[in-house]
């Protein structure tokens, strides 16, 4: 990144803000008188400034900056108070549809909602659907199993408005690694496509009587299904549902978590409640169900600060809410990019690092350090799942994309260590 001069006749580009600003100084007189907020004493240059803060500050101005930053993102409890009644609207209506079919009522929180990671407002909630089975009746068939149905449509649709039947085949299709297929005791089989059509009928009929809501998804976004609220006086609100199957027939054991470092990093306790959040099925994919790791990730959200009060999740916010701002200034809304990729940056930073300090006065230089890792990632194209590190989550990400972002972290980084 570069910092061009600002006065327009002139092209001359320079590799830090301040030089930039030497240069405004000596070559145009530019001159920007400032005012050191911490000390009060007045400068006639803003390099002198700038160069006080260095000196005179270290860390200080950075760290009364993402302070104040901190506080304008957190999501104020009145406005969650107002979105979670109309959300509550949508469940208590879609309940009554359910009766006593496969869905369950019981609907439970997922998401920054329920780790309160959540930033600037509350108009976004993710919740699983649990679905009525007897998990000791279900067989799983894991990865490498030849499966032989497919669906009747020659062109599959995402639409959930148009009706995929399946039906048996003699050709078959290789169940890939980290889903399942879930059939009952009976033969039957749970297809992730149809649980999702039947789950869109049901929202179809709950919001003709739900006033607010303006709209039902017919395609479905990952594995949920949005709907979309509006109210007077209220922001958008978008709710996301996504069908669950829990099960314990498959654990993180399976996927040899957790490692010895992990060991070092978390304490028993935290590592006990992530096991017992234990894993679930959701419809990531038409034919087959993904081993979802979001119940653990939430438990480690939850407690990643425990043993030390540290500032972890504070970090986390900060990056979150910087995100935000990239996707308002970006020409393409970098696509392929969702927070998740943060989260477990988060979890692997964490890990990599044992000694670190994390106590809450360290945030700013803990910040700094989660910057520059998140950038070599990115750039490398490599960020595992955390609990499941054969898995890389950016694998499929355009690598322009995942360029262009790591130019925005590296520049968000310079950015703040200036102030410092």
């Amino acid at each position: 990144m570069y910092f061009k001069c600002k006065l327009s006749s002139c092209k001359k580009k320079f590799q830090t803000e301040l030089h930039r600003i030497y240069h405004e100084e000596d070559d145009h007189e530019i001159i920007k008188p400032k005012k050191c907020k911490i000390c009060k004493k007045q400068f006639e240059r803003k390099s002198t400034f700038i160069r006080h803060q260095q000196l005179e500050h270290e860390t200080n101005h950075l760290v009364e900056f993402l302070e104040e930053r901190y506080r304008g993102i957190i999501v104020e409890p009145a406005s969650r108070k107002i979105a979670r009644r109309e959300v509550q609207k949508v469940f208590d209506e879609l309940g009554k549809y359910f009766g006593d079919g496969i869905f369950s009522n019981n609907f439970r929180k997922s998401g920054s909602y329920s780790t309160d990671t959540k930033v600037l407002h509350a108009d976004e909630f993710d919740f699983d659907v649990p679905l009525r089975f007897c998990l000791e009746k279900l067989h799983l068939n894991r990865e490498g199993k030849k499966v032989f149905y497919h669906f009747t449509q020659r062109q599959k649709t995402l639409n959930l408005n148009v009706p995929m039947k399946v039906v048996d085949t003699r050709s078959w299709e290789g169940i890939p690694q980290g889903y399942v297929e879930v059939v009952t005791e009976d033969g039957e089989k749970i297809v992730p496509r149809i649980i999702q059509e039947e789950l869109y009928t049901n929202l179809l009929c709950a919001i003709k009587n739900v006033d607010g809501i303006v709209d039902v998804l017919k395609e479905p976004k990952g594995p949920a299904l949005t709907v979309k609220i509006k109210k007077p006086g209220l922001p958008h609100i978008t709710v996301d549902l996504s069908a669950s199957i829990s099960t314990n027939q498959v654990t993180l054991s399976d996927y040899k978590w957790p490692r010895e470092k992990t060991k070092i990093g978390l304490t028993k306790k935290l590592i006990k409640s992530i096991n017992d959040a234990g894993l679930h099925l959701i419809p990531k994919n038409p034919k087959f169900w993904y081993i979802s790791v979001s119940r653990t990730g939430q438990a480690l959200m939850n407690g990643i600060d425990s043993n030390d009060n540290g500032c972890r999740k504070k970090c986390h916010k900060l990056l979150k809410a910087d995100f935000q701002t990239w996707l308002g200034r970006s020409s393409n809304n970098l696509p392929g990019i969702s927070t998740m990729i943060f989260k477990h940056q988060l979890f692997w930073f964490n890990e990599d690092n044992p000694k670190l300090d994390w106590s809450p006065t360290k945030t700013a230089e803990r910040y700094l350090d989660m910057l520059e890792d998140l950038g070599k990632r990115l750039r490398s194209g490599i960020l595992y799942n955390y609990f499941k590190d054969y898995e890389n989550i950016l694998q499929d990400r355009d690598l322009q994309v995942l360029n262009q972002l790591a130019n925005l972290v590296d520049a968000r980084r310079q950015e703040l260590a200036m102030m410092g």
